[in-house]
C-alpha cells in the first residue's frame, strides 16, 4: 500500500466515523428541567403532530427564523413544533410578537417574520410585553445557568426520556431536526 493512499483511506475512515457520530448524537446541550418548565410556561403557537415536541424561543426580527421555519415543514407529521416568540428589545420584534401571540393561529407564524427596520409600532403590545417580562423573570436565568452566554436566537428546547432536556443554540441544521423528531418525548 502506498503512503498516500493510506493517508487519503485514513482521512476517509476518520470523516465516515465522524458523520456516524453525528448521526447518533443527541443535538444540543443538557439542560435542567425548570428551564425547560420555564419555556413552555410561555405562550407559543404550536403546529405539526407527533409524540415529541420542539419549542423553538425566536425574534421575529431574526433572519434564521424563515429558514428554521422553511426546514421543519419536511417533520411537521412526526414533530410538534411550538413557536415562542419575543421582543428581542427591538420594536420590530415587539409587534411581531404581539402580532402572533393574538392571532395564535399557525398560518400566522411566518407572518410574525419581519427584518429590522422603520414600522408603525403597535400602540399596546400587552402580550410581548408580558412574554418580555417572563423571559426575563423565569427562563434567562436558568438559561444562563444552564447553557451560558447570551440567548441566541433562534434557540431549540426539547425533552427526551427520563426528563432528559436538551437546549440547541441557534437553528438546528435538517439532519439534527430529524434527530430531535427521533428523541424528542
Amino acid at each position: 500500500m502506498q503512503r498516500r493512499h493510506f493517508l487519503f483511506g485514513t482521512a476517509a475512515l476518520a470523516a465516515g466515523l465522524a458523520t456516524a457520530r453525528e448521526a447518533t448524537a443527541e443535538p444540543g446541550i443538557s439542560a435542567a428541567p425548570d428551564l425547560y418548565a420555564a419555556v413552555t410556561g410561555l405562550r407559543g403557537v404550536s403546529e405539526g403532530s407527533g409524540r415529541g415536541t420542539m419549542h423553538i424561543l425566536y425574534a421575529p426580527w431574526c433572519p434564521r427564523s424563515p429558514e428554521l421555519y422553511r426546514d421543519t415543514r419536511a417533520f411537521l407529521g412526526r414533530l410538534r413544533v411550538n413557536w415562542i416568540p419575543f421582543a428581542g428589545g427591538q420594536p420590530e420584534g415587539r409587534t411581531g410578537t404581539e402580532f402572533l401571540l393574538r392571532s395564535g393561529q399557525p398560518s400566522d407564524i411566518p407572518n410574525s417574520f419581519t427584518t429590522l427596520r422603520p414600522l408603525m409600532p403597535i400602540a399596546s403590545t400587552p402580550l410581548s410585553d408580558a412574554q418580555d417580562a417572563a423571559l426575563q423573570a423565569t427562563v434567562l436565568p436558568r438559561y444562563y445557568r444552564d447553557a451560558g452566554g447570551s440567548l441566541y436566537t433562534p434557540t431549540i428546547f426539547y425533552s427526551m426520556a427520563g426528563d432528559r432536556i436538551r437546549v440547541v443554540k441557534g437553528a438546528p441544521q435538517p439532519q439534527h431536526i430529524e434527530q430531535i423528531a427521533l428523541l424528542a418525548s
